[in-house]
């Protein structure tokens, strides 16, 4: 374990992910992002403690866990339904979790963040019916993202902070590009894009081809092209678009349709559509403290991991590819 005199003693720990994506029925009818039939497989690897007589690592459930014991979760004596582990996070221990509290614990689902700012409580949103296709306002269920509450102690330590320290990510195609992590720590709340080095943002709005079938969709009744999602201001082309051949069928995707013949395109330069805000790995890798102390001496992160559908990388192609997470955290006195 490191020791630095100046900053105090660091315990590190790391928690590890593997993400798999697999189709779980046939897809049918659109094939814009929220109507994936797909899901993705989840399993976790489990912590690792440089000083586990140091550091002890919990979960706070919000429903009495009753196979504590034979998973060897150990319950707090002063907070109700806190279980603290004594040889890390298993798979086996965040499946169980997960699944009693009803959160995805195998599969998780395309949502989004809509629009969204630092500061703002995350409300993901999920797939309309199709009966209702032009309202993705429909909020997700919790079996279709990850949830992970934390807790934390350090034994012989004061005036602890945490830090996360790495997050690392690999993937079979782009489907990386799409994973987020929403972090509350009680005092700050913000969606970290971990495989961007810097802040930015993703538009939750614009044109679709929902049928893919190559062509952005279009209003019947005015020729315009159809906006998904939110948005603040759209313009449009003043003249009727031209014919344009269309991708071939294997290169599209719900982002990349070309303009309908004898339609009025979206200019979406000039257009303002609503964004998604996150931070990058510059802002929050060992510089920003994510842990606060929930009680004396216990500290509690929340972490939401999800798949951002309004990411151009979450398309059907990435259906069958898996991705992983590995995330990996300090405490400093």
């Amino acid at each position: 374990m490191e020791m630095k005199i100046n900053k105090g003693r660091f315990i590190f720990f790391a928690l590890y992910g593997l993400l798999v994506t697999s189709a779980m029925g046939t897809i049918v009818g659109t094939y814009a992002w929220y109507q994936y039939s797909a899901r993705a497989s989840m399993m976790y690897h489990g912590t690792a403690i440089n000083n586990p007589d140091s550091l002890a690592i919990g979960l706070f459930s919000s429903v009495k866990l009753e196979d504590a014991a034979s998973l060897e979760l150990i319950p707090d004596e002063n907070v109700e339904n806190l279980y603290w582990t004594s040889n890390g996070i298993s798979k086996t221990i965040m499946s169980y979790f997960a699944r009693e509290n009803g959160y995805a614990y195998n599969q998780i689902a395309p949502t989004t963040s809509s629009a969204y700012s630092r500061g703002d409580e995350l409300k993901l949103r999920s797939a309309p019916s199709e009966a209702e296709i032009f309202n993705p306002n429909y909020l997700a269920k919790k079996e279709h993202y990850c949830y992970i509450p934390l807790a934390f102690k350090c034994n012989g330590l004061s005036e602890n902070q945490l830090y996360l320290t790495e997050a690392e990510l690999e993937s079979e195609g782009s489907l990386y590009q799409g994973v987020r992590i929403y972090i509350d720590n009680g005092e700050d709340k913000f969606i970290f894009n971990p495989t961007s080095p810097n802040d930015g943002y993703t538009e939750v709005g614009g044109p679709l081809d929902m049928d893919r079938d190559g062509y952005l969709d279009v209003n019947n009744s005015d020729k315009k092209e159809y906006i998904y999602g939110e948005y603040d201001d759209v313009i449009y082309n003043d003249e009727l678009s031209p014919y344009i051949e269309p991708l071939p069928y294997e290169e599209r995707t719900t982002f990349n349709g070309r303009h309908l013949e004898n339609s009025y395109a979206c200019d979406t330069l000039n257009s303002k559509f609503k964004t998604a805000d996150y931070l990058g790995q510059i802002n929050v890798l060992s510089n920003i403290g994510l842990g606060y102390e929930f009680i004396e001496g216990i500290y509690r992160i929340n972490l939401t991991v999800y798949l951002e559908g309004w990411s151009t990388s979450v398309i059907d192609e990435e259906i069958g590819n898996y991705f992983s997470l590995d995330m990996k955290f300090m405490m400093e006195s």
